[in-house]
């Protein structure tokens, strides 16, 4: 009589441990981090296309400078010196440009690594989230298995 009372405690833990697992595997697919993480990657990739254009736009504008001083360094010293200041400037803008061009890039790849880091520990909990699953069915299937014990034992004890 006290045997077929051992076995309910020990299938509770299993079947609530795997409940425990599924429920925590859901809350984990809902994680908004992987989604930050994502948007984040998004804007590292839009800062570095707005700083490549920022970039090339700076160049050719550096260019057309330099181009503007050769025409007017004939014309006088005073002039020639006013357009290198000015080139200055924008090659000053551009070595800026660069180096958030560098620093975003860099941002972009610790991103994406972190991108790839969550992928694989989605990946993880989603085999942890099937072999909850798969205890959970065996756990149901102990029980049922159980319950037809009990019963068929009580059946030839009860009249």
């Amino acid at each position: 009589m006290n045997e077929p009372m051992r076995y309910p405690m020990l299938v509770a833990p299993t079947a609530a441990s795997a409940e425990k697992t599924l429920h925590r595997a859901a809350q984990l697919q809902k994680d908004a981090g992987f989604h930050s993480t994502l948007v984040c990657v998004e804007r590292a990739a839009e800062m570095i296309r707005t700083l490549q254009n920022e970039n090339e736009l700076a160049r050719r504008q550096i260019a057309a400078l330099r181009e503007q001083l050769s025409q007017e360094k004939q014309d006088s010293q005073k002039e020639a010196d006013k357009l290198n200041a000015l080139v200055g400037s924008w090659h000053d803008r551009a070595k800026a440009a660069e180096k958030a061009n560098v620093e975003a890039s860099a941002l972009a790849v610790a991103a994406i690594a972190q991108c790839e880091e969550l992928a694989a520990h989605e990946l993880e909990l989603r085999g942890q989230l099937k072999q909850a699953e798969s205890r959970a069915v065996e756990a149901e299937n102990y029980l049922t298995g159980l319950q037809n014990a009990i019963e068929f034992e009580l059946s030839s004890v009860l009249p």
